[in-house]
């Protein structure tokens, strides 16, 4: 975000710079010369102005580019932005999805054990489905860290760390 910033503030810094060349340069000279090695000294001092006339457009088409730079930045940035908003919202109803999914499996893993106990399943399948309830579960403690991570990206563009949740939602 930083960079960002320091990088349109660059750009709309040169822009200015390069809209000033067309202003008059004014130059101011003092001196002390000896003409023909006579004895008396010349002092002097001289004042002149330099008025560029023409430039071809160049500073024109060099303030445009930097302005169309500064531009792109916020375009880049406003586009980061969507992007980690979308992540964000898309690992939420992941996380959500897993979650209820998990629950699901839990019940099914006491159903299992329970047809066990009463002779209608073999172990092998109650170990079946002890796996998928294993492996649902690392899904969504893996679902919450990419939330976590998708979060932290989110806080660190906006350069807010303690956005309330609501102000996330498009």
């Amino acid at each position: 975000l930083q960079m960002n910033q320091l990088a349109s503030e660059r750009a709309e810094l040169q822009g200015q710079l390069s809209g000033k060349e067309m202003a008059p340069k004014l130059q101011f000279t003092a001196y002390r010369s000896r003409l023909y090695q006579r004895d008396d000294t010349i002092n002097g001092i001289q004042l002149s102005i330099a008025i560029p006339l023409f430039d071809y457009g160049q500073v024109d088409a060099e303030v445009q580019r930097w302005k169309f730079e500064k531009a792109a930045l916020a375009v880049n940035w406003q586009q980061q932005l969507r992007q980690a908003r979308e992540k964000l919202n898309s690992q939420r109803l992941r996380k959500q999805l897993l979650g209820k999914q998990a629950l699901g499996l839990l019940e099914l893993v006491r159903m299992s054990q329970k047809g066990y106990d009463a002779g209608l399943l073999t172990i092998l399948e109650v170990f079946d489905t002890q796996k998928a309830y294993r492996e649902v579960l690392t899904d969504y403690i893996d679902s919450q860290v990419q939330l976590r991570q998708a979060e932290i990206e989110l806080y660190t563009l906006m350069n807010d760390p303690l956005v309330v949740e609501e102000d996330v939602n498009p």
